[in-house]
């Protein structure tokens, strides 16, 4: 019985160690001085740490991280490397809409650039989704009512 105990312990305290869902890696084509140790931040706030940058075999740039205060991040979030402040960089996250979550087996890409223009970031993320294929017919309805009422908004007050 005290055996049992034992390895009962020990595989629970292995396994609340590892968490899949929050240890992801990002590919990247430049870092722009990214290191370990560098902030993840989401909506201004510190969520995670970067963990480890290696090269990948065709030559990318693999960013690891751990989230410390986000369980999971839907699968078509945004990874960007800027300035955070005047002497260090961060990764940035944009949380995307997708009802799934990535795992650390995902493949995601990142993007480094020098600084962040968030209203750029927001266009071209709006241009990229609608060149994409709607994925269910829902989400082009919600797309179309969204549509339907700016039009709607502009119209009032053009009146």
């Amino acid at each position: 019985m005290k055996q049992f105990l034992i390895i009962f312990s020990l595989s629970v305290l292995l396994f609340s160690c590892s968490d899949p869902k929050r240890d992801l890696v990002i590919s990247f084509e430049e870092i722009n001085g990214l290191d370990e140790g560098d902030y993840v931040i989401i909506k201004k706030q510190d969520v995670g740490t970067v963990t480890e940058i290696e090269f990948s075999k065709d030559y990318k740039i693999d960013v690891h991280i751990h989230l410390d205060k986000v369980d999971h991040l839907p699968r078509d979030s945004k990874f960007l490397i800027a300035k955070d402040g005047i002497f260090s960089n961060a990764l940035y996250v944009i949380p995307g809409k997708s009802k799934y979550a990535l795992k650390s087996s995902d493949h995601v890409n990142g993007k480094a650039i020098k600084e962040i223009d968030w209203g750029k970031e927001f266009n071209d993320m709006m241009d990229e989704s609608f060149k994409k294929p709607a994925q269910t017919q829902d989400s082009m309805l919600h797309e179309l009512r969204d549509i339907k009422k700016e039009v709607h908004e502009v119209n009032e007050k053009t009146k």
